[in-house]
């Protein structure tokens, strides 16, 4: 029971991580031009997308991973062209990392997936936790 609660912890931890990086460029627009700030934050992706993929491999479903990417197939096209956006970027360390990110948003992505059901990820956007996204939002402004 405890090992249960445990991991439901960490996973509540990894998605409000997740939630909080996806938005912070969001929040202070000029933010994503810095290229300080975007190195940070990729590193901070890593570590969310490392600790994702620990998580899965610890939980076996490492593999089941792959079989769903093998499956939508079309992401990985769509990864090559934007990946081909570095060579014509005016800032390609902020592209590279811009496109790192996206990869780390596509595997964490993936764990929500196989972690989460849907009444779950319903249950995360229910009002407490929209309340806590207002609140991230207000001091932002």
């Amino acid at each position: 029971m405890l090992q249960k609660g445990y991991q439901q912890a960490s996973d509540l931890l990894l998605i409000f991580g997740l939630f909080f990086l996806s938005n912070v460029s969001a929040f202070i627009a000029v933010l994503w031009l810095i290229p300080e700030f975007v190195f940070f934050e990729f590193v901070f992706w890593l570590m969310l997308t490392a600790l994702s993929v620990w998580i899965l491999n610890k939980n076996g479903l490492l593999s089941n991973l792959f079989e769903n990417l093998k499956k939508n197939w079309f992401i990985l096209p769509f990864l090559i062209f934007s990946g081909f956006s570095i060579f014509w970027s005016v800032y390609r360390e902020i592209s590279f990392y811009r496109w790192s990110i996206l990869l780390f948003t596509i595997i964490t992505g993936g764990y929500i997936g196989l972690r989460q059901n849907i009444q779950q990820i319903i249950k995360l956007t229910s009002p407490p936790y929209y309340y806590m996204g207002r609140f991230y939002l207000r001091l932002s402004c």
